[in-house]
């Protein structure tokens, strides 16, 4: 049975799963050859993988400021939750940066211990950009499914003082983590994988740029709801 307190560890928390969801939670995060590997085996690697800084640094890049303060506040043992974090404990313990037990979640032991290592001025200042552009592509995959590169970057540029171009957005979808990640990049357009593998879909898509026309979306009405999402009181200039 799983220990509740500050010594658990990741390990306690992934022996849980099913050997079945270890191995496909181990090809999301880019392992191979698992199928060799006895269950508790598995585990480690799935461990080992998730506490490596390079991966922790990407995987928790998506965290917003609101998610990281959450985070941190359990490193001490079991700490409380209100109603209004529910969403942001569901992202953290889906994340495995958690754990949860009926009303509150405590952060593993070697959780943490890998997250002090990354947090840094350098993890900070890209946290703050990637995690922006996972927000306006999950906003924009929710509403619309599919959006043209060029409408995501007026999408992420709403903020004067985040400016972004298209090599650094496609840079930092890139490092997206794959188990965390519901869009895919297609004829420069990001696309929800709930139609990646619609053939059709992708053919249209395809016709629609090669006959100079602009997929479905209406830039007054993104920007006009995604502003007022972010509190934005005047009208953003739409090309």
């Amino acid at each position: 049975m799983l220990v509740f307190d500050k010594s658990v560890t990741l390990f306690d928390k992934l022996k849980e799963y099913d050997k079945e969801s270890l191995k496909l939670y181990g090809s999301d995060l880019g392992l191979t050859k698992l199928s060799k590997f006895r269950k508790d085996e598995l585990v480690q690697k799935v461990v080992d993988k998730l506490l490596d800084l390079d991966v922790m640094f990407y995987r928790g890049a998506i965290l917003s400021d609101k998610q990281i303060a959450v985070l941190e506040r359990g490193f001490n043992g079991p700490t409380s939750y209100s109603e209004d974090e529910s969403d942001d404990i569901g992202t953290l313990n889906e994340m495995d940066f958690i754990i949860v037990s009926r009303d509150e979640y405590v952060v593993p032991c070697d959780v943490v211990k890998a997250w002090k290592k990354t947090k840094d001025e350098q993890f900070l200042a890209y946290q703050k950009r990637a995690s922006w552009v996972w927000k306006c592509l999950y906003w924009t995959e929710e509403m619309y499914a599919c959006t043209p590169i060029d409408i995501m970057l007026q999408v992420v540029n709403i903020k004067k003082d985040m400016q972004f171009d298209q090599a650094e957005v496609i840079e930092i979808f890139n490092h997206f983590p794959e188990d965390h990640s519901w869009s895919i990049l297609l004829h420069n357009t990001f696309i929800s994988t709930v139609y990646a593998g619609n053939a059709d879909a992708h053919y249209k898509i395809a016709t629609y740029y090669e006959n100079g026309f602009s997929v479905m979306i209406n830039l007054e009405v993104i920007f006009f709801q995604f502003c007022a999402a972010e509190g934005a009181c005047k009208q953003l200039p739409v090309n």
